[in-house]
């Protein structure tokens, strides 16, 4: 029997989620009452996401309540988070407030249950199919807890989206092959995690990392960082992601910023990892290893857009030229440096 209790001077408060009944027992008249659950569920209606967790750090009793109702009433879910659905992920929503109530309801349980906890509740509300409310939903709910419980989460929060099935189609075929099934990996992760990062580099960088090691191999890797920050096209309003743009086009210096920027931007949150545990750091070998598989995969880069990324964030020239002359490569870091003064002394990168 799941029995919850909560005292109060001479009161106690018992819910038997078995016989689906709350006692509230007073000594000083020998008396009871007892409410059955559908009432107590009820009364849970009427309250606010946010006393419904005030309510759920009272007691046992009504922490188990508590957990019970939001298994159960999935309409309610829906409903309130389609009131701010398209907020900016900036902006703490509905849907970050269930996440919190969540993790409230399940403070004092083992990691893993509370994992699973929230797999049951995005299975019971999988009507919801806005990426970016899951994910503002996820952030509520894994606030403030520490990198290897975080790391756990999202490797739960893939098998139970069912993001395993559609990485393993997407990274073991031609780039291209699957364009809408790379598509959706891409949106999810944003959704997900990726666009409810706070604006911390290193903060962003943890959450990378944990993204890309869930690919083993460097090629897997740079794979998945092209997938999630690639240029994207357009064919028919449809978006694809361009595998190819970046080794076919020179761009002009907005285009670099909007195109190339961003991945740019992705690798030197990376370069902040150096200050986490080195479960979830990168070395400066293993930035230049990455960084050169994404610029030569499944196509060479024109060295232009290449320099181009180094001069958008000039922290990583340093590694560039840096492994390119221990490892011997000194004509082709001269070629990269002779590049990148072109594209200065050209007035590239000025407004």
């Amino acid at each position: 029997m799941d029995t919850g209790r909560c005292t109060s001077n001479n009161k106690l408060l018992e819910y038997e989620s078995q016989r689906e009944v709350m006692y509230l027992f007073d000594d000083t008249v020998g008396s009871h009452i007892s409410l059955p659950d559908g009432i107590v569920q009820s009364v849970f209606r009427y309250l606010s996401v946010h006393e419904l967790k005030h309510v759920s750090l009272t007691c046992h009793a009504l922490n188990n309540a508590i957990c019970k109702y939001v298994l159960t009433d999935a309409s309610r879910f829906e409903c309130e988070v389609a009131e701010h659905e398209g907020v900016s992920h900036r902006t703490r929503s509905n849907s970050y407030a269930w996440g919190n109530l969540l993790k409230m309801c399940t403070i004092f349980w083992p990691a893993r249950r509370r994992r699973n906890f929230m797999r049951h509740f995005y299975l019971k509300n999988k009507s919801v199919d806005n990426h970016t409310i899951w994910g503002q939903c996820f952030s509520g709910f894994y606030q403030n807890w520490d990198r290897q419980a975080c790391s756990e989460f999202l490797d739960s929060v893939i098998r139970f989206t069912d993001l395993t099935r559609l990485l393993t189609v997407v990274m073991s075929d031609k780039v291209g092959k699957h364009y809408q099934l790379e598509m959706e990996v891409r949106q999810r992760f944003h959704g997900f995690f990726i666009d409810q990062l706070a604006e911390s580099e290193s903060e962003q960088g943890f959450w990378l990392s944990v993204l890309l090691r869930t690919q083993k191999s460097v090629a897997e890797q740079g794979r998945l960082f092209m997938l999630l920050f690639g240029p994207v096209k357009y064919i028919h309003g449809e978006g694809r992601i361009d595998w190819y743009m970046l080794s076919e086009t020179i761009f002009t210096r907005n285009q670099c910023i909007q195109i190339i920027k961003p991945l740019s931007s992705n690798l030197c949150c990376l370069v902040k990892t150096t200050e986490l545990k080195s479960e979830f750091s990168w070395s400066d070998s293993e930035i230049f290893t990455l960084m050169e598989e994404i610029t030569s995969a499944p196509q060479v880069w024109v060295f232009h857009n290449f320099a181009s990324l180094l001069l958008l964030r000039p922290e990583l020239i340093r590694i560039a030229l840096y492994y390119r002359i221990i490892y011997g490569h000194c004509k082709e870091a001269a070629h990269m440096l002779h590049a990148m003064k072109t594209l200065i002394d050209c007035n590239f990168w000025t407004n």
